[in-house]
């Protein structure tokens, strides 16, 4: 584990820490996720037959979190990363840092999907500070490589202008597009300059680095469990309440309590995301409703969150003549609220995964 060459870089790759078939353990998982009617086995998935709508197919339920296996994940994660992050730490001469992780989402992307190709951007969360370092990845648990389309190099400490899903401007792109490409010499990369990441690797990344949707299909179901941390001198969760009913009830959105977080942890509730609220599928599906899936047990009031959101109504042409407000969002309710049985009882340690702690400890 080289730490200079990651905070030159903007990422690092790594030997999973996690042991076992973790593919079948989440497949056990998937399939038995209570949320769920129909529960497909991985590669029963396909464009048809899928856990979420949209080609991007990042899992937003309850479940995704709170299930045994992912658990187990973040814990070995945090304990593996502990002497890469006391080296990171000293490379940047800030001894104090701490740490704090963060739960991550699933996707289960079936054969033959394919993904809209983003622009170059910058994910960057909506509490972004100086000195903080938001890191986001995942954990290829296919049986072949798979690929980040990352601009090495294009991290940086400084607090990026836009929140969210940050594009690249136009008259930029260009140059970023050459750069992806000039990586194709360097080892561990693509010959489009994609960076792999063999199978039972992971990849850990400054999410302020330039990076696109890497839109290529597989020909089997692909899977990752996503992952993040937080490196930074505050004491605060760094989530603010996204949800709908904060931004129309206050217009500064607040900041979760370490106690907000615990209970939505014990309700098996989604966990908050740096930029948005986690979402099962993307908005046209609510104007296309033909295309949603019947793969939830229940829907609508009974299944999403309350609040508000404007929905373009588009011609047959795909034209959009106007836009409507529903009342209902695409953020699921906690399995607690649902009355559907609850994943086993968090531990003490567990609970405290989201609390930043000194990389050195005293």
């Amino acid at each position: 584990m080289s730490a200079l060459s990651f905070l030159r870089d903007g990422y690092v790759v790594l030997p999973t820490f996690s042991k076992g078939d973790l593919r079948a353990e989440l497949e056990a998982e998937f399939t038995a996720m209570p949320e769920f009617k129909q529960h497909p086995a991985f590669a029963e998935c396909d464009k048809e037959t899928k856990y979420t709508c949209g080609a991007t197919a990042f899992c937003g339920n309850p479940s995704v979190y709170h299930n045994l296996t992912s658990r187990r994940m973040r814990r070995e994660m945090a304990a593996g990363l502990a002497p890469f992050f006391q080296e990171v730490a000293l490379q940047l001469g800030r001894p104090e840092l701490k740490i704090a992780g963060r739960a991550g989402r699933i996707q289960v992307r079936g054969a033959g999907c394919v993904p809209s190709k983003e622009s170059a951007h910058r994910d960057v969360n909506a509490t972004y500070r100086p000195g903080e370092i938001w890191l986001g990845g995942w954990t290829n648990l296919d049986r072949t490589p798979q690929v980040f389309d990352g601009v090495i190099g294009t991290h940086t400490l400084d607090v990026p202008a836009a929140k969210g899903f940050s594009k690249i401007k136009k008259e930029d792109r260009p140059k970023y597009a050459a750069m992806l490409l000039e990586q194709a010499g360097r080892p561990g990369t693509t010959e489009t300059g994609g960076i792999l990441v063999p199978p039972g690797h992971f990849i850990l990344f400054f999410q302020n680095m330039v990076h696109y949707v890497n839109a290529k299909k597989s020909p089997t179901t692909s899977v990752k469990q996503f992952h993040g941390f937080r490196l930074t001198d505050y004491d605060d969760s760094g989530f603010v309440d996204l949800t709908p009913d904060a931004r129309l009830v206050v217009k500064k959105r607040k900041m979760y309590t370490f106690e907000e977080l615990e209970a939505k942890m014990k309700a098996n509730a989604c966990m908050p995301m740096g930029s948005q609220v986690p979402v099962m599928y993307p908005a046209n599906y609510l104007v296309c409703r033909d295309k949603q899936l019947p793969i939830f047990e229940r829907f609508e009031a009974a299944m999403l969150r309350e609040g508000s959101m404007n929905i373009p109504l588009r011609d047959p042409t795909g034209k959009v003549q106007h836009k409507t407000k529903v009342d209902w969002t695409r953020s699921m309710k906690s399995l607690a609220d649902l009355g559907l049985p609850l994943h086993p009882t968090y531990t003490l340690e567990e609970l405290d995964f989201m609390r930043p702690k000194k990389i050195f400890k005293a």
